[in-house]
């Protein structure tokens, strides 16, 4: 296995959240060699904001396949729109890559317009592609790893004691024409997992 300072990192939708994700592997010692951006014309000013934040020397690609091939990453990160999410996971996960995708692990154009099934079955491809694979397929829920934090300022010595729980989020992801589902899906995840965190054999419904 390699170590962090070796593992190399392809961002796909690097312009906005996933510009985070490249500081924060970026910040562990991996090596951010590729970004793929949806138009050119998008990708002077990624590349820029990049060289900025990391000091980025690598290679910005439209194709996600022609990315993969070239630059044949340890890991992709995909932070791409939440309906592109299923797509570009699984052809990173077909070319070898360990993925860390953005949450909602899958959606529709309009997020809220997938049926559940649907996005539970196409959660569960990825879980087994990676499986198959021997590769590390994970989301991004970064508030879970806090739950022992949660647990100590709240002077509880396990989640067993735990009577209530409550967490309040705030989005500046405000674009026009967003539906409250819309907003449930994008940050509901993250008060999810947390709860899973603390009660991890608990079905939540």
């Amino acid at each position: 296995m390699k170590s962090q300072k070796e593992l190399r990192v392809a961002v796909i939708g690097a312009s906005g959240i996933g510009r985070n994700h490249a500081r924060w592997f970026h910040g562990h010692g991996c090596e951010i060699v590729a970004f793929a951006g949806s138009s050119h014309d998008s990708q002077s000013s990624t590349r820029l904001a990049l060289e900025s934040a990391i000091g980025f020397a690598g290679r910005g690609y439209v194709a996600i396949d022609e990315l993969l091939q070239t630059e044949k990453p340890d890991i992709v990160c995909v932070s791409s729109p939440a309906h592109l999410h299923f797509q570009h996971a699984m052809q990173s996960l077909q070319s070898g890559a360990h993925v860390l995708c953005e949450k909602p692990l899958v959606g529709s154009e309009s997020w809220s317009g997938l049926p559940f099934d649907e996005q539970i079955e196409s959660g569960w491809k990825l879980a087994r592609e990676a499986e198959n694979r021997g590769l590390v397929f994970g989301t991004q829920m970064q508030y879970a790893t806090c739950a022992p934090q949660l647990l100590d300022l709240c002077d509880l010595g396990s989640s067993d004691e735990i009577e209530t729980f409550a967490m309040t989020i705030e989005t500046k992801n405000l674009k026009y024409g967003r539906s409250f589902d819309d907003v449930w899906l994008d940050l509901s995840p993250h008060p999810l997992s947390v709860l899973r965190r603390f009660f991890p054999d608990s079905e939540i419904n």
